[in-house]
């Protein structure tokens, strides 16, 4: 069964997120949780892969947010500075 999410994602086999935009499989559920508990989870996953570098669509599937949410909680991660954005539009974390 695919299951469209803005267009962006669809689910195809249980526990697995096709993003459309880059083409792949990711694991793991669209889910929707609290904004403190999804802004630990990035952090914790900048944390563990500390030259982890990603664009916003990219972030997007990686997390599995519509666009709204993970652009929202970018920000949030850029206000605070805990990310930075570089010149090619890159999300890495702050030194």
């Amino acid at each position: 069964m695919i299951v469209r999410m803005e267009g962006v994602l669809s689910q195809r086999v249980p526990g697995e997120i096709h993003c459309e935009r880059e083409g792949h499989f990711v694991p793991g559920p669209c889910v929707n949780v609290a904004s403190e508990e999804l802004l630990r989870r990035v952090r914790a996953e900048y944390l563990e892969m500390p030259g982890l570098r990603l664009t916003a669509p990219q972030a997007q599937c990686l997390f599995g947010l519509h666009s709204e949410t993970c652009d929202a909680l970018l920000a949030t991660l850029l206000d605070s500075k805990f990310l930075i954005r570089t010149h090619t539009g890159l999300f890495a974390l702050a030194a």
